[in-house]
Formats: C-alpha cells, structure tokens, sequence
C-alpha cells in the first residue's frame, strides 16, 4: 500500500480509537453510579471521530500516479480547513454556551446538530471519492464507508429527534439498538476487503 493508503487507515482506527474511548468511559460512569466524564468532552472525542474520517478521506488514496506538489498542497489545505471547520463548530454550538453556563443550554441537540452536519460532508465526499476511481476495490471500500456515514447520519438524526421531542425513547432505543453496531462492523470489512485485495494483486 501507498504512504497515503497506510495513513488512511490508521486515520479511521484512530477515530474509532476515539469512538472507543466515548463507550469506555461511559461503561466506567455506569460501573461507578455516575455519569462519566463531562459531555463536553464526550463531544469532543466524537468530533475526534468524525475530523480523523474526514481528514483521512482527504487523502483520496485510490490516487496512484504521481501528483504535482500543488496539488499535494491543496489537499493538504483541504484537510487543515476539515480539522478547523469541526473545530469551529464544536465551539460555538457546544463548548462556549456550556462554559458560559447558558440557562436552559443542554449540549446533547447542538452535539448532535454538529454530528449530524459532519455525517452530511462524509456523505457527500465518500460519493464523490466512489465516482472519481474507476479502481473495482476502491469502489467496493468506497461504497461500504458511504453505507456507514449513512447509518451515522440516520443515528444522530433519530437522537436529535427526540431531544426535540419528535420521537419517543422507545422508538429510538430500539432504532439505535439496529443502527449503532452495523457502521462499525462496516468499516472492519472495508479494511479487510482491502487488505484481501491486495494479498491477491
């Protein structure tokens, strides 16, 4: 694999380093009788998530051939203009009006707002990077991920539907009981799939 295919990948177990990090935590805080750490930063690593998957698909590694040094740069520029964008985001819907102590703030809507608007870019750019190779394994790897931003996007809406009041607990306990374990046994596959199609090249 390219230098930019090994950073892909160690970028997406990164992020679902975060992801783990998130749950571990939780289970922690319910072993303890409390809450776990604060949901600030629990947001943040969940944006650790999404910022790692976003940068990583920056890196476009389907591209073989040899790339001019601008270009090389643009992406580069691509994926520092990701990181501040989630960043960006993350402080003004979430961490500024919960360390300012907003009355009425609860940070689990504007979170999921923020999730939600990454899922879309994810979305988006994984169709686009599925359109632009005509490689049939990047394709596939492609496809799988696009399956799993999908997914996400479905979770965090159904959450933020019913912080609104929109659906009730036990619709979403049951739809994220469906949803929350399949992305993430998507993204295995797609590594594995990948790493099938190049032991057999």
């Amino acid at each position: 694999p390219s230098v930019d295919e090994r950073r892909f990948w160690r970028l997406l177990a990164a992020g679902l380093g975060c992801f783990l990090l998130v749950e571990l935590d939780g289970l922690a805080g319910l072993l303890a009788g409390g809450r776990g750490t604060a949901s600030a930063l629990q947001t943040l690593l969940f944006v650790g998530l999404y910022v790692f998957a976003a940068v990583a698909l920056e890196l476009k590694p389907h591209v073989r051939h040899a790339e001019p040094e601008r270009w090389r740069w643009r992406r580069r520029l691509e994926a520092a203009g990701v990181v501040v964008l989630g960043l960006g985001l993350l402080t003004y819907f979430v961490l500024l009006p919960e360390l300012l102590a907003v009355r009425g703030f609860h940070p689990s809507l504007p979170s999921l707002m923020v999730y939600a608007a990454f899922d879309s870019y994810l979305i988006v750019r994984g169709w686009q990077l599925r359109a632009a190779t005509g490689d049939r394994g990047w394709r596939a790897v492609y496809a799988l991920l696009l399956a799993v931003f999908v997914l996400w996007w479905v979770a965090d809406v159904a959450e933020a539907a019913r912080w609104a009041g929109w659906l009730s607990p036990t619709v979403l306990g049951r739809l994220l009981d469906l949803l929350w374990l399949p992305p993430y046994l998507g993204l295995v596959l797609a590594a594995r799939l990948r790493r099938v199609r190049l032991a057999s090249a």
